[in-house]
């Protein structure tokens, strides 16, 4: 999250137009990154001095709730925002999404510009409840679930078309091996994509050898 955070506060403004906000986030940011670091890498963080006693507590859920505070603080008098798109968020360990929780719920208390976008797997509605009760209230949970045969269809083909010269698909579509779910569209059309390649090498290959065919024949009537 320190990454994240960081590369956040770095586009919010170029460090030389920093306001006093910007550099307080800074500066938290050093000591969140010093508190939670159990190795002394301090891949996040940015050289400035730790703010003593805010974000160094050693509590996981108040130190990234004054991260992400002084963030969103840092982003308003800079007259902008900021979204973080969290994948996988069923994996967060539970003090780490308890963590998320309190601190995006101190956001929506202080109506601070930041939003947090997540995607994870079914459970994940019962998980962030489990975590923290008032959850429902932080997120609209969305169900996405299998695609329709059009949306599959153009799943497959549109990064098709958009890297090759083909216009349209061949063979089947795949529709009873996928069934619209998104992961399962997403293998065929790799194993379909990695085979299509294998063609190419192999039509590259006997293109390469009819012309060295070609060359030979003339040489040989030349000479």
């Amino acid at each position: 999250m320190a990454q994240l955070v960081r590369r956040a506060l770095l586009e919010t403004a170029p460090r030389n137009r920093w306001r006093d906000a910007a550099r307080r986030a800074a500066s938290i940011l050093r000591s969140f990154s010093l508190s939670v670091s159990t190795d002394g890498v301090l891949t996040g963080a940015i050289d400035v001095e730790p703010l003593v006693g805010v974000a160094d507590s050693g509590d996981l859920s108040e130190d990234l709730t004054d991260l992400l505070v002084a963030l969103g603080e840092a982003a308003r008098q800079h007259e902008t925002g900021v979204v973080f798109l969290l994948d996988e968020v069923q994996f967060l360990a539970a003090a780490e999404l308890e963590a998320l929780l309190a601190a995006l719920h101190k956001i929506v208390q202080r109506e601070i510009p930041i939003a947090i976008v997540g995607a994870g797997l079914p459970q994940l509605p019962r998980l962030a409840g489990e975590a923290k009760s008032y959850a429902e209230r932080l997120f609209r949970f969305l169900q996405i679930g299998a695609l329709g045969p059009g949306d599959a269809a153009e799943a497959l083909t549109r990064p098709a078309e958009e890297l090759t010269s083909c216009s349209s698909p061949r063979g089947r579509d795949g529709g009873d091996v996928h069934r619209g779910y998104p992961y399962f569209i997403q293998e065929y059309g790799k194993v379909l994509w990695d085979r299509a390649d294998g063609s190419r090498s192999r039509r590259s290959r006997r293109s390469r050898r009819r012309r060295s065919s070609r060359s030979v024949w003339t040489r040989a009537s030349s000479g």
